[in-house]
C-alpha cells in the first residue's frame, strides 16, 4: 500500500473514531435526560449504566470490524475517548441545558393543565369518596351498636338457645312445684278450718 494512502486511511479511521465517541456520549446524555425527566431509583441507574457500557463495547467492536477489518488500533480507541471528551466539554452542556429547559416547560404545562382541568375533577372525586366513607362509617357504627346490644342481652340474661330450652323447662317445673305447694297449703288450711269447726261444735 502506498504510504500516503495508508496514512490517509488511518487519519480517516481516527476521525471516524472521534465521531463514534461523540455519538456514544450523546447516547449517555439521553440516559441523563431520562433521569432528569423521570425520578429513577438507584438500581435502575445501575442497570442503565451497565446497558450503556455494553452498547459502547458492541458499537466499538462493530466499528472496528467495518472500518478496520476487526483490527484493534490504539489510536482508534484514543480517538473514541477524545471524541467523548470533546463532546462532553462542548455540545453536552448545550444539549443538557436545552433538555432541562424543555423538561421545565413541559412540567409547567402539565401543572397548568392539572390546575385548570384535573384538580377540580380530583376534588369532586375526593369529596364523593369522603362522603361514601362517612356513610360507610355511619352504617358500621349502627351495626356495631346493634351487635353490642344483642351481645349485652345475651350476657346479661345468660341465655343461649340450649339454655333457653333448659331454663324454660326449669321455670315451668318450678311454677308447677310452687303451685302444688300453694294448693297443698290451701288444703292444709282448709282441713285445719274443718277441724276447728268440728271442735267448736
Amino acid at each position: 500500500m502506498v504510504p500516503g494512502v495508508y496514512l490517509a486511511a488511518q487519519t480517516l479511521l481516527f476521525l471516524k473514531s472521534i465521531l463514534l465517541g461523540a455519538c456514544l456520549m450523546l447516547l449517555y446524555d439521553l440516559f441523563r435526560i431520562l433521569r432528569l425527566a423521570v425520578k429513577t431509583p438507584a438500581a435502575l441507574v445501575l442497570l442503565e449504566d451497565i446497558l450503556f457500557f455494553a452498547a459502547c463495547a458492541l458499537m466499538t467492536m462493530l466499528f472496528l470490524i467495518s472500518a478496520n477489518f476487526g483490527e484493534i488500533r490504539f489510536f482508534a480507541l484514543l480517538g473514541e475517548g477524545l471524541g467523548a471528551l470533546l463532546y462532553a466539554l462542548t455540545l453536552s452542556r448545550l444539549v443538557m441545558a436545552c433538555s432541562k429547559a424543555v423538561i421545565r416547560f413541559v412540567r409547567a404545562v402539565f401543572r397548568i393543565v392539572f390546575r385548570l382541568f384535573l384538580r377540580p375533577v380530583y376534588r369532586i372525586i375526593h369529596w364523593f369518596a369522603l362522603k361514601i366513607v362517612q356513610l360507610m362509617d355511619f352504617f358500621a357504627a349502627g351495626l356495631k351498636k346493634s351487635f353490642r346490644k344483642a351481645n349485652y342481652g345475651l350476657k346479661r340474661r345468660r341465655i343461649l338457645l340450649y339454655n333457653l330450652i333448659i331454663s324454660g323447662h326449669k321455670e315451668r317445673r318450678a311454677a308447677l312445684l310452687s303451685r302444688k305447694r300453694k294448693e297443698g297449703r290451701m288444703e292444709d288450711e282448709a282441713e285445719e278450718d274443718q277441724d276447728e269447726a268440728a271442735l267448736g261444735q
